[in-house]
């Protein structure tokens, strides 16, 4: 079986630093941020026979770092045991701009993931889907700004409550110049703790 979703990355406006301890990613203060649609994470996950859960990129896209790819994984398998999913799969993802290089590639994949995982152990278990919200608070706990990109084109987060902010704004368009695709020099987790 397969399943396929994807999800936009969001960009801070007025960003969050830091999180309260023990918090399962809840922020310190609350953020502000615009979803990017064009910028997008596709996952697709299969069920695959015994062996572990295993992750590989889309044809195409770039391989993540490896702590990226722990990441990804673990926070899969979090999700599969909250499920009582027994079954292993192979994670699939990539990316249609620069990962880690600052444009919240972590957000977008996280959200994907959560979607996409969600949506299969609902099918699964013949269980109903979880709402957008419900979604967006479980991949906050795996990504903090992962909770934005669910809702769009603004999107305010403080605490536990996620949501689409209304706009009487025209329409805007996002234009990102990549001057360095490389990975970023400080991961979002260690600027949150310095």
């Amino acid at each position: 079986m397969l399943w396929k979703g994807s999800a936009p990355s969001n960009i801070a406006l007025i960003k969050y630093m830091g999180k309260e301890e023990g918090s399962g990613n809840r922020s310190v203060n609350p953020s502000l941020s615009m979803t990017l649609q064009d910028f997008r994470t596709e996952v697709e996950l299969e069920i695959i026979e015994g062996g572990d859960d295993r992750w590989r990129p889309l044809p195409g896209s770039a391989p993540l770092r490896e702590e990226s790819t722990r990441r990804f994984v673990e926070f899969f398998q979090k999700l599969k045991g909250a499920a009582g999913i027994k079954k292993s799969f192979e994670l699939r993802s990539g990316n249609n701009f620069p990962s880690d290089a600052g444009l919240a590639s972590s957000a977008s994949s996280f959200a994907a993931l959560t979607k996409t995982a969600l949506t299969a152990f609902a099918e699964l278990n013949r269980a109903p889907v979880p709402t957008p919200l419900e979604m967006a608070r479980v991949s906050r706990t795996g990504s903090g700004s992962s909770c934005r990109s669910f809702f769009s084109p603004w999107c305010r987060w403080e605490g536990e409550e996620v949501a689409a902010v209304p706009s009487k704004l025209a329409p805007l368009i996002d234009l990102v110049a990549v001057m360095d695709s490389g990975f970023k020099k400080v991961s979002s987790s260690e600027a949150h703790r310095r």
